[in-house]
């Protein structure tokens, strides 16, 4: 039984189904992508506030 939908058989190691296997890798393709968005916009900022005279956040 998978573990995501729960009504499909789930031959893959992890417990998906083919079908949720495809979306938990679009789910965490996605994720990659917002963290490195996130963790972009966290390095202009700390640029922006270098150039303007601010302390780092870490010190």
């Amino acid at each position: 039984m998978c573990i995501r939908c729960r009504h499909a058989e789930a031959p893959d190691p992890l417990g998906y189904c083919a079908t949720c296997a495809v979306h938990a890798r679009i789910e965490l393709t996605e994720g990659y992508r917002r963290l490195a968005r996130y963790l972009g916009a966290w390095a202009a900022f700390d640029e922006w506030s270098r150039r303007h005279g601010a302390e780092p956040a870490n010190g």
